[in-house]
């Protein structure tokens, strides 16, 4: 017997193992644990103004048309999927930001950027996919719910948004997963607004909770805790993990002049407790390794 599937937690894998009757002992697990190095994860507080989430977004636009990053929005519910897509069709303001000529028909123009639902005509659906998986489509940002994105293989998208989190970690892993496949360097904002706390709660598993509220630790230890019990490799320099980790990096590129032995004390440790689970954390001696070698 085979059994495939695609991001499986640890919990996942048993629950599949105990459900088909698996013996754990005679069972040949093969795993790859989901930690693409060139995505950087950040969590932020929503702006008052969801225009205020989107304004580098439509500069880019504004400055780069068609050669803008590629940007993928999340939203939850319908309704924030189609207010935050009038917000960018408001800001971008004029028919020459929201439309780039057509490479194929010298009288035609294409929209920049598109909303993508379940309610979305399929048609519609098939021009989107097709445009934002070229690499010189017009379609640079799609707001979208998570209907949109199972399949793509869309190589050069740049940034992920999240307007609200993903229901579990397995999830949003997938999400954020969906950039940077071309190797190139990528971003994953999760949007959080304080107030929002309770509904976030109700409608998110503990693992999530604890990655939205965590301020102090490599958010990219406590995405990947859940599909491993070994250490995980950061990127580096540290900038490029997470916001949390940009507070630690001592490259020049942040100008710090702090002592790469200094690093907080959090990193000098093997686990973490969190809401009376541990977590852990990179391998310190690998880490002074990996920071001895790119400051050689």
């Amino acid at each position: 017997m085979i059994a495939l599937t695609a991001t499986a937690s640890l919990i996942t894998k048993k629950v599949i193992l105990k459900s088909l009757c698996m013996d754990t002992e005679k069972t040949f697990i093969l795993t790859k644990v989901p930690n693409k190095l060139n995505i950087c994860y950040c969590v932020t507080t929503k702006p008052d103004e969801k225009k205020d989430m989107l304004m580098p977004v439509v500069l880019d636009i504004k400055q780069n048309g068609r050669s803008a990053k590629k940007t993928l929005i999340f939203c939850r519910t319908y309704q924030e999927c189609i207010d935050i897509f009038v917000d960018l069709v408001t800001e971008l303001d004029s028919e020459d930001a929201l439309f780039v000529p057509s490479l194929s028909t010298s009288d035609d123009r294409e929209h920049v950027c598109q909303l993508y639902t379940a309610c979305t005509a399929e048609d519609t659906k098939d021009y989107i996919l097709k445009s934002f998986t070229s690499h010189t489509g017009a379609v640079r940002v799609v707001v979208a719910t998570i209907a949109f994105g199972l399949g793509l293989d869309a190589p050069d998208i740049r940034q992920i948004f999240h307007w609200g989190p993903s229901s579990n970690i397995e999830a949003y892993v997938q999400e954020p997963g969906r950039s940077g496949r071309d190797g190139l360097q990528s971003t994953a904002v999760l949007f959080l607004r304080p107030s929002d706390q309770q509904a976030t709660d109700e409608a998110t598993e503990q693992p999530m909770q604890v990655y939205c509220r965590n301020s102090s630790i490599c958010r990219r230890q406590l995405l990947m805790s859940e599909f491993t019990a070994e250490a995980i490799e950061q990127p580096f320099p540290l900038h490029n993990c997470c916001d949390v980790c940009q507070q630690r990096c001592r490259c020049e590129a942040c100008e710090c002049t702090a002592a790469l032995s200094s690093l907080p004390e959090v990193m000098e440790t093997n686990t973490v407790t969190i809401d009376n689970e541990q977590v852990r954390l990179l391998d310190p001696q690998k880490c002074q390794q990996l920071h001895a070698e790119l400051y050689a």
